[in-house]
């Protein structure tokens, strides 16, 4: 879509991260595809008509809170400057330093853009930033989504049952895992990332 410039966060080994722009949103958001990863976590997004002009006026008003209600970045593979994702840090408590993190990844989920992207998010919030809780909401059948938090070395915090209401109608239980500062900090999983995409200073 463009260079990297001055609305970029980390240029990596595979992956380039930047503050998400109304371009982006205009050209991402009507892509069926792309709807349907981000409605797992934006969910007045389902069942509806894409209404771009509230994106972006949304998008707009959360960018003048301050302090700020959520973030949002743009993931791109580097070697194509393909978009392939959104990394979103919403309900953000600053009282008591805790935030839901959203990743999806509309293209290449496995790919080590991704994986770097993701291993970039975690040292940066629990490194550049006081929160000491992260939350991650995930429905029981993605199996790959609670692989990867059991990867991260996230714990299954709660079930919280008929949480959701589904696109059929149906409710739907959640799963909230948690990832706190000390077992980012300490774990394995962090050691494992280090290795395997290890992070351009």
């Amino acid at each position: 879509m463009s260079q990297p410039s001055e609305n970029t966060l980390y240029s990596g080994r595979y992956c380039w991260i930047r503050a998400v722009t109304e371009s982006d949103l205009r050209a991402l958001y009507p892509s069926a595809a792309v709807k349907s990863i981000l409605a797992q976590y934006r969910p007045w997004l389902r069942g509806q008509t894409l209404d771009i002009e509230g994106v972006v006026r949304r998008h707009h008003w959360l960018a003048e809170l301050n302090p700020p209600a959520e973030i949002e970045v743009l993931v791109l593979q580097k070697s194509t400057q393909t978009p392939i994702g959104l990394i979103s840090l919403s309900s953000i408590d600053g009282i008591n330093m805790k935030a839901e993190l959203s990743v999806a990844f509309f293209m290449n989920p496995g790919s080590r853009a991704a994986v770097e992207a993701l291993h970039w998010s975690l040292q940066w919030l629990f490194g550049q930033t006081p929160l000491y809780k992260l939350l991650f909401y995930v429905q029981p059948g993605n199996q790959a989504a609670r692989k990867l938090l059991d990867a991260l070395g996230a714990s299954l915090e709660a079930v919280l049952v008929d949480e959701i209401v589904r696109d059929d109608g149906r409710r739907s239980d959640l799963c909230r895992y948690t990832l706190f500062r000390h077992q980012w900090d300490n774990g394995l999983p962090r050691e494992r990332l280090r290795r395997l995409v290890p992070l351009v200073d």
